[in-house]
């Protein structure tokens, strides 16, 4: 049991005993002022109600103490076995103060000799039910926090998974070019290879994160263009078009703009006479960053394995986001990524 919990139950004992000894009280006082019942016209109800208040008091500490001492002992069976033990302690405690002076008072004499003990039910049935109900919210809350836990570590498990099938991903096609290069002997593979290393070193430490600025995101883009001019040179255009504001104010899911400058590298055969544009720009009306690029029908016709636009929805969808919506035409391939 936490503190606050039982913080919270010794404040609620110090409110509730007057009143449910205020309540207890009330029926002795109605008879009393009907006169039926001489023996008990004097006996003094206000330090009655203190009294009892006092009895009640020591009551809810007594449920509290053997709620605390069970649930450290019996955690599952604490709920069940708490108000029986509770009940029985309070009929011991009846049939013992009725031996020693309940026996004597106005109130057998008057025939209501057992009035105690039903007051003492009563009293500690609603303190049975007020404990049980706190502690019923507390077990909710937490494993509400506990689910919620779980849904976090799941969900970094899987932004994390799919991160690291990213990685892959790419490494996979960089090191292919990296072997035409190498095939052809090409001057450019050293080159390369260099930028190449660069380029993962700081994709590690990129990796950190899950979400970035946009301008983080457009120099990690720039960063892997730079490593693709090395192949490329002059066939290979990029311009962006995206205000400071919005460069240093909205988030991404890390790799975004990267995968999908890769996304059109990949599939596009362009060259020196027929380059490949891609265009980042920002829409004030749609609030959402397009991405876009010609196409250029390409040699090698192997079928994709989508790996990367796959992955960039469901990081998406892991972070709530809506989804990148693809338009696609017979000379142009774009991705609208909104910011709402």
């Amino acid at each position: 049991m936490k503190k606050s919990t039982l913080k919270k139950l010794f404040r609620l004992s110090l409110i509730t005993s007057p009143l449910i000894g205020a309540v207890n009280i009330a029926p002795l006082k109605i008879v009393a002022d009907t006169g039926e019942f001489e023996d008990i016209r004097n006996v003094n109800f206000f330090l009655g109600v203190l009294v009892l208040s006092a009895g009640i008091f020591v009551l809810w500490q007594l449920n509290i103490f053997i709620t605390l001492v069970l649930k450290k002992k019996q955690q599952g069976n604490a709920k069940v076995f708490a108000p029986i033990f509770s009940f029985l302690i309070v009929f011991i405690f009846f049939v013992l103060l009725y031996n020693f002076r309940v026996g004597s008072s106005p109130l057998v004499s008057a025939g209501l000799h057992l009035f105690p003990l039903f007051s003492l039910l009563i009293s500690n049935t609603f303190i049975v039910i007020f404990i049980q109900f706190i502690l019923q919210k507390e077990e909710n809350t937490n494993i509400k926090l506990e689910k919620a836990q779980l849904e976090i570590i799941n969900l970094q498990s899987r932004h994390e998974k799919l991160k690291q099938q990213l990685n892959p991903h790419f490494l996979f096609n960089s090191l292919s070019n990296l072997r035409s290069l190498i095939q052809m002997k090409d001057k450019r593979a050293l080159e390369y290879s260099d930028n190449l290393t660069s380029f993962l070193r700081k994709s590690i430490e990129y990796n950190k994160e899950n979400l970035a600025l946009i301008k983080t995101e457009l120099a990690f883009a720039e960063n892997y263009l730079s490593l693709q001019r090395t192949r490329f040179k002059d066939s290979l255009h990029y311009t962006v078009s995206i205000s400071d504001e919005i460069q240093t104010s909205a988030y991404l899911p890390i790799f975004t703009l990267q995968t999908l400058v890769e996304n059109a590298i990949k599939h596009n055969g362009f060259s020196k006479n027929n380059p490949l544009n891609i265009k980042v720009e920002y829409d004030y009306i749609t609030h959402s960053i397009f991405v876009t690029n010609n196409k250029i029908a390409k040699f090698d016709n192997r079928a994709s394995t989508k790996i990367g636009l796959s992955n960039l929805k469901e990081r998406f969808e892991l972070e709530k986001r809506k989804v990148p919506i693809i338009t696609e035409t017979q000379t142009e391939f774009k991705i609208e990524i909104s910011l709402k």
